[in-house]
């Protein structure tokens, strides 16, 4: 077998990844990771194809580790956020798409991602009081438009 070079490699484990051969591309990932542990585009995969494979507490470290060491890449902030999303740890996922949305071009479905946690005020209040996080005047704002609205919709209930 021809040996290949690092961008053929990354080329090759994509490919697998995309085709869904998830063993054969986290091998790739892990060979790689092991020549270079610090190589963010291979953790922000390695992340995502643990998401795939139902392995949220190692993705979550991957993607970590990708936003440690590539913190300007609005991709894996958003990455991120998606993981601990579906964790349920909104607090944690509204910080990584407020991120996401302030070191790149912004991006539709980050801003709608954010909004969307937003929107469970009830989920998000208490762990974000709990854990020190406080969202200053733009969450005051938006509770103030919403509270009308809820009671709109509770009237017509």
């Amino acid at each position: 077998m021809p040996i290949l070079t690092r961008d053929q490699t990354i080329t090759l484990a994509r490919d697998l990844h995309r085709a869904n051969r998830l063993a054969e591309a986290e091998s790739v990932y892990r060979q790689m990771l092991a020549q270079d542990p610090n190589f963010p585009e291979i953790l922000h995969l390695l992340g995502l194809l643990c998401i795939q494979r139902g392995a949220a507490v190692e993705a979550l470290e991957f993607l970590r580790r990708a936003v440690e060491l590539a913190p300007s890449v609005a991709l894996f902030q958003s990455s991120l956020g998606n993981a601990l999303l579906a964790q349920q740890r909104y607090p944690e996922a509204l910080a990584a798409y407020d991120r996401a949305i302030g070191v790149g071009p912004e991006s539709s479905a980050d801003r709608m991602n954010r909004d969307m946690v937003r929107t469970r005020p009830c989920k998000l209040i208490r762990p974000m009081r709990r854990s020190g996080i406080t969202l200053g005047n733009r969450w005051r704002r938006w509770t103030k438009l919403t509270r009308p609205l809820k009671l709109t919709v509770m009237q017509f209930n």
